[in-house]
């Protein structure tokens, strides 16, 4: 397991450079990026179906949740490689840092995972659960 997680880390971080040199704007910071996407307070949580994964809308998870609302919103539900690269960028920094320490940052794994292609997490909806 530890060998496929790496080797899908490895694949998303080249996909990532590889946008990021498309791309002539610089990514921003999580905090920045964060300002810029609607607020969460109507959110309870987050479910990644069929996974079953759960981010609840509490302190230390309400960006992911932002994140993967907004994804949700703008994907049609569906955790495509396109949604997972998107959210990776809105990471921000934290992008680097979990490629970097695989399972440091479980959600930002899933969106590593789901970037290179990995058929299980690129399968996933994203199901926004409101208060």
């Amino acid at each position: 397991m530890h060998c496929a997680a790496h080797t899908a880390h490895r694949a998303a971080r080249r996909l990532v450079v590889m946008r990021a040199a498309q791309q002539p704007r610089p990514p921003g910071t999580l905090k920045a990026n964060l300002e810029r996407l609607p607020s969460v307070q109507h959110i309870e949580r987050i479910i990644l179906h069929p996974s079953g994964h759960l981010i609840p809308n509490a302190p230390g998870k309400a960006g992911s949740v932002a994140i993967y609302s907004h994804l949700a919103e703008a994907h049609a539900g569906k955790l495509t490689p396109a949604a997972a690269a998107e959210g990776l960028e809105l990471y921000g920094e934290f992008t680097a840092e979990a490629m970097e320490e695989p399972g440091s940052h479980t959600n930002i794994d899933i969106l590593l995972a789901a970037a290179a292609g990995n058929d299980a997490s690129a399968q996933q909806t994203i199901e926004v659960v409101p208060r």
